[in-house]
């Protein structure tokens, strides 16, 4: 338990292996690469992978583009790189989702940090610029309430308040952010 196998196109490095080559059947991916951690949650965007060891730890590989690998540049990483755990004010991290080209990860404090493509106001920072590492969203953002869950779709986030409150952010061209309109919401 707590393996993470991967298979499909390995453009950019996304399946973790070390190469940029197609598998077509489930491969190992080394728990060394994880510090011997088990992997408790694995999250796919477009041309990048996120995931989360039963420590805390966020690893991403893939495509840099944007920074959303969070490591502060826009570099590939062929196999799994460890967010900085600085870049979650130190807080345990225990939900990760990914987007089209951006990466969302939530703490045990109820915090949510972004990061990546922001283009689109996906990121919840009230701009459109792209973070190459982990951004608290604002906690006021959430009326005061910690958030339990989040989600993130090719171009907007989703979250869900204890309380059961549900926010999103981002592109809603299609309506998909549910307020009623078409309009982007930062």
């Amino acid at each position: 338990a707590g393996d993470l196998l991967m298979c499909g196109e390995g453009k950019f490095g996304r399946l973790g292996l070390g190469d940029e080559e197609d598998r077509t059947t489930p491969t190992l991916v080394a728990r060394a690469v994880f510090d011997g951690e088990a992997v408790l949650m694995v999250a796919c965007g477009y041309f990048h992978t996120v995931t989360l060891t039963e420590g805390g730890g966020v690893y991403t590989f893939g495509h840099g583009e944007y920074g959303r690998l969070g490591h502060g540049d826009e570099e590939n990483q062929l196999a799994p790189r460890r967010v900085p755990a600085a870049g979650f004010n130190g807080e345990r991290v225990v939900m990760v989702a990914a987007g089209g080209g951006h990466t969302v990860a939530l703490s045990e404090a109820g915090h949510v940090f972004t990061w990546g493509y922001g283009e689109d106001g996906q990121l919840g920072h009230n701009d459109e610029e792209n973070q190459r590492a982990p951004r608290q969203v604002e906690a006021g953002r959430f009326g005061g309430e910690k958030v339990v869950f989040v989600a993130a779709g090719g171009f907007h986030t989703v979250a869900v308040t204890a309380g059961g409150r549900l926010y999103t952010w981002g592109d809603g061209y299609y309506g998909q952010l549910g307020h009623g309109g078409t309009g982007n919401r930062l």
